[in-house]
């Protein structure tokens, strides 16, 4: 899924009757943006089906054990494994009791009711979830993130007629213009990239 429109983003760039080339140009430039954005925040914000997908695991001095999703939703968590030491066998985890924790930077799966400190920090272990997640639709994705990618993917169509790392010439003097993500377009992304990574 992509992360805006080309229509929101002329919009923003006040273009009022884009040409079918500039249209073109602008729908390629959204969807090559939307996956520079996954990968910035090394999030999957997409929906989509996760199948055996390996996650962070953590188990706490209370023996809870957490998984860490890189998906900001959650909608159908089907199933979660474990791979303890060297085994190659995967143990099936009591979702009975699992609590979901979602946020933009990352979902938690928390399963509470079983101890898991036995097995805390006494050897190796992975975890595995299948689940449904991501955004499904765009008025799902919030609006300072949306905002966020019609300044960035202006920017990126801007910048194909401009020098970059160089200097141009205005008319009120001499600059030199960036070839990075504009910084208030990081800042925003910084607070959805995942807090794992």
């Amino acid at each position: 899924m992509d992360y805006t429109t080309t229509a929101d983003v002329f919009t923003y760039g006040d273009v009022a009757a884009p040409s079918a080339n500039q249209t073109a140009v602008m729908n390629q430039i959204v969807t090559a943006v939307s996956r520079r954005v996954d990968n910035m925040c090394s999030m999957k914000f997409s929906y989509a089906t996760y199948t055996n997908r390996q996650t962070p695991i953590r188990i706490g001095v209370d023996g809870l054990l957490v998984l860490y999703v890189d998906s900001p939703t959650i909608t159908t968590l089907t199933s979660a494994k474990i791979r303890m030491g060297n085994t190659s066998v995967l143990t099936p985890l009591n979702l009975t009791n699992a609590g979901i924790e979602e946020h933009g930077y990352g979902t938690k799966i928390l399963l509470f009711g079983d101890s898991y400190y036995p097995i805390r920090e006494t050897m190796t272990l992975k975890a595995y979830a299948t689940y449904n997640g991501g955004w499904a639709t765009l008025p799902a994705v919030p609006e300072d993130f949306q905002f966020a990618m019609r300044r960035f993917c202006w920017y990126v169509y801007e910048q194909r007629a401009t020098p970059m790392n160089s200097t141009a010439v205005p008319e009120l003097g001499i600059i030199t213009l960036p070839a990075a993500v504009p910084p208030d377009v990081m800042d925003t992304f910084k607070r959805y990239a995942w807090w794992w990574s």
